[in-house]
Formats: structure tokens, C-alpha cells, sequence
């Protein structure tokens, strides 16, 4: 049972690493986001996770200290797949690919006061595909330790089948 749950899940693992390099490799061409309040977008080389919330409240022009006091969260945006030919991330990428930002947005429409409150995080293709190649790797080589020692064990066992023969004096 437990190499066949290895199996299974070494699958997966494989299908899902293949299905992140073809992701890393077409996010070089195209700039694909899943867009709503919050998003993920894949763009040169890294996956950004951006969690937003909108706040809103009615605008009263004639007491400034009050402004955006009564902050209530916008209902949220409806998911929509968008893929562009260009694209910017909302952050620059750090060290290796990986990146952390947050800050906060603040305009004022015609009769309402808007705060945006966001933080995102870049995460680099080459991480994801190494975690996912992990299994399939560990399962092929389990495999190949298997069936070498089924071979030693054949080489050994007709050896232990040969009668002793007569004694030499």
C-alpha cells in the first residue's frame, strides 16, 4: 500500500511540476492574472499573490478631521482570467526571485472617500517546480534501489544452491 501511495502521489507531484514549467516558461510570453478585490498574476518568471481590501465611506468636505472615519469594506469584485501581451508586477523582485510589499492607497471620488489596503508577495517558478520534482525523483530512485537489490539478490541466491562437494585431502 505505501509504494502505491508513493506512486500516486510521485504522479501527481510530476503532473503538476510539468503544468508549472509550462506556466514559467509562457509567463515569459504573456502576462496571465486571475483579477477580483484580490489577485494572482504570473509574469516573467514568478507567481505575485496580491490580497486586497477596499474600504469606502461617504466624503464630508466641510470637517476634514473626519474624513474616511466611517470606513466600511466594499463588496468584492467578481473573479475574471485576463492575459495580456505586456505586464508589470506590483513590487520588484529581491534576492532570488522573491519579493514581500504592503501599503495602503487613499482617494477621494466625487462623493465617496476610498482607502486600498493591500499586501503582495512574489514567489519564483523555479521554487514551485523544485518542490513538485521532489517526489517523482525520490519515487524513481526508490525503484532503481529496488530492482538492484532483486538483481544482487538473484546473483546470490543460484550460489547458495550449489551442493558442497567432496572434500579434498
Amino acid at each position: 500500500m505505501g509504494r502505491r501511495l508513493l506512486a500516486i502521489t510521485s504522479l501527481i507531484s510530476l503532473l503538476l511540476c510539468a503544468a508549472l514549467v509550462t506556466m514559467w516558461v509562457r509567463s515569459y510570453r504573456s502576462c496571465t492574472a486571475l483579477v477580483g478585490t484580490s489577485w494572482v498574476k504570473s509574469w516573467e518568471g514568478e507567481i505575485e499573490f496580491v490580497k486586497m481590501v477596499e474600504l469606502s465611506a461617504p466624503v464630508d468636505f466641510s470637517e476634514h478631521e473626519n474624513m474616511g472615519a466611517e470606513l466600511s469594506p466594499d463588496p468584492p469584485k467578481p473573479l475574471e482570467l485576463e492575459v495580456h501581451a505586456v505586464g508589470k508586477l506590483m513590487i520588484e523582485p529581491g534576492a532570488f526571485g522573491f519579493g514581500h510589499g504592503h501599503g495602503t492607497n487613499f482617494y477621494t471620488g466625487a462623493d465617496r472617500f476610498h482607502e486600498s489596503l493591500w499586501d503582495c508577495y512574489l514567489v519564483p517558478y523555479w521554487l514551485l517546480v523544485t518542490i513538485t520534482a521532489i517526489l517523482p525523483v525520490i519515487w524513481a530512485e526508490s525503484g532503481r534501489w529496488r530492482r538492484r537489490k532483486a538483481r544482487r539478490a538473484a546473483r546470490i541466491a543460484p550460489l547458495a544452491e550449489i551442493p558442497p562437494g567432496p572434500s579434498v585431502k
